[in-house]
């Protein structure tokens, strides 16, 4: 959810799914689809050109694939852990280079969490309730 604050400044507050942040393998790609077609490759200087160029993009693609089917088997199973076994969610609040985040167990309190934290930023400007990880220092 995306919450702005008395100063301005926009925030945004969730719940975290996976303990990492997964890479965005895809910025600056847009070569690719920029490239020329060849057609018919009928002279075998351009057909290993071709497939030089060829076979990393796709071995890059295939990489990019195996991992969000990874991630697709991992989510499942991280719900379940804490859901049943009380593995605690990561509520984070970011807007910046300031970030703040605090853990809490179950999905009813993190929800809570992140609505007093909306609150929070709609009425000072900042998550009170929260450690801050990163950014300037708050005072006062």
């Amino acid at each position: 959810m995306t919450v702005t604050g008395r100063d301005g400044r926009r925030w945004r507050v969730r719940r975290r799914w996976l303990p990492w942040r997964p890479k965005n393998r895809l910025d600056g790609v847009d070569w690719i689809t920029d490239m020329p077609s060849f057609g018919d490759i009928d002279h075998p200087i351009l057909l290993l050109l071709f497939l030089l160029v060829l076979f990393p993009v796709l071995l890059i693609a295939a990489i990019f694939l195996a991992e969000v089917l990874i991630l697709l088997l991992i989510v499942p199973v991280l719900v379940i852990a804490r859901t049943a076994f009380g593995v605690p969610w990561t509520v984070t609040a970011k807007s910046g280079g300031d970030k703040y985040a605090a853990e809490v167990s179950g999905w009813g309190p993190s929800r809570d969490l992140i609505e007093r934290t909306r609150a929070e930023i709609e009425a000072t400007g900042w998550p009170q309730s929260m450690p801050q990880i990163r950014g300037m220092a708050r005072r006062g």
